[in-house]
């Protein structure tokens, strides 16, 4: 079961993470209300804690995948994978924050013509955002399924949590 602040949380966490993962591959990101008939690649990770499971997917064209790729000999799929990984990883990251612990599957690409990312169904909070960069359409689902009763506590003070990028020295 979800909640609006829980569901207002995680779409805020996504959108950030989003746009910083494709900013720092130089593919800056628009929102976009277009929907998009499909996508020719899909990446799909699971992920769990104590107070909420679900998944996140990531639909994108080749074009702009390739666009991001470190290296031109980076295999496509496996960048695609990376991607979704990077953004689940943020939103793990700042999850910390409300004292929730993701635990990050590995994840599973599929590709074809016209693979959807589509919305699940009643009782999980979801959320679907389109981007675009150029012509090309990206789409990002977060689903997830509360324990009954959770609701994210209030975010924590600077708790040791760090931003991607940053240096840590022991």
């Amino acid at each position: 079961m979800s909640t609006d602040k829980n569901d207002s949380i995680l779409h805020e966490l996504v959108e950030e993470a989003v746009m910083k993962v494709f900013d720092a591959y130089d593919a800056p990101l628009t929102a976009s209300i277009e929907a998009h008939p499909g996508h020719e690649v899909v990446s799909v990770i699971g992920y769990a804690a104590d107070e909420v499971r679900g998944g996140l997917a990531l639909g994108i064209s080749k074009a702009l995948a390739e666009r991001t790729m470190p290296t031109a000999d980076t295999p496509l799929y496996d960048w695609v994978g990376e991607l979704a990984n990077q953004i689940l990883g943020r939103v793990r990251n700042k999850m910390l924050a409300y004292k929730v612990d993701l635990q990050i599957a590995t994840p599973v690409v599929l590709h074809g013509l016209g693979v959807q990312v589509a919305p699940p169904g009643e009782g999980l909070a979801k959320d679907v955002v389109c981007y675009r960069s150029g012509d090309d359409i990206l789409q990002v689902l977060l689903e997830a399924r509360f324990e009954e009763g959770f609701e994210m506590p209030e975010q924590a003070e600077e708790d040791g949590v760090v931003d991607e990028g940053e240096m840590l020295l022991f």
